[in-house]
């Protein structure tokens, strides 16, 4: 089955690449940034919805529970991992900031770009991990999507999965013809 969504995923890849002036292509980015909004708010709004049904926070201010300090010591040190992985942006800067016009100066106008960005990314993403920490607990899922599968609409979690896939594809795309 994922040999079979890998292979998809290169089809797509080699369609993309095939468009002439693929790095004059501003849509493909906008298109991405609506899908990462799109999928982080559905698992915002999930999340919330799931906590307010079962009518309790059932994470603990401690984290997930483990039997040693070791243990506890490699899943914090994971989760900062995780939360580094998450922020991708920054090999495109550069790339980014060659494409400016002055004035005003291109440092900047990245400095502003950068602040808002890594704001509002800080914001989802602690935003989602809290409420999917709050509705799940120790039981929360690696991918918060998955965890709900059967509690919320169907079309919703598919939709959601569909923007993350459209997310990653727009981005590897962008990411390469970058390089």
């Amino acid at each position: 089955m994922k040999m079979h969504l890998i292979c998809y995923f290169e089809v797509v890849q080699i369609l993309l690449s095939q468009l002439p002036d693929f790095h004059n292509l501003q849509w493909l980015s906008i298109v991405a940034a609506i899908m990462s909004f799109s999928y982080s708010f559905i698992g915002l709004g999930l999340g919330f919805a799931k906590l307010i049904g079962n009518g309790y926070i059932k994470g603990s201010i401690a984290g997930i529970s483990t039997s040693t300090t070791a243990e506890k010591t490699l899943s914090v040190s994971q989760a900062v991992g995780d939360i580094v992985f998450a922020y991708p942006f920054s090999i495109i800067l550069i790339e980014i900031q060659d494409t400016l016009k002055s004035p005003p100066p291109e440092n900047q106008t990245m400095k502003k770009a950068s602040t808002i960005a890594v704001v509002v990314t800080t914001f989802l993403y602690l935003s989602c991990g809290g409420f999917g920490y709050a509705a799940f607990g120790d039981e929360t899922p690696g991918n918060l999507l998955t965890g709900f599968e059967s509690y919320g609409p169907r079309w919703l979690i598919n939709f959601a999965n569909a923007c993350v896939v459209l997310h990653l594809v727009g981005g590897y795309q962008i990411s390469n013809e970058q390089r």
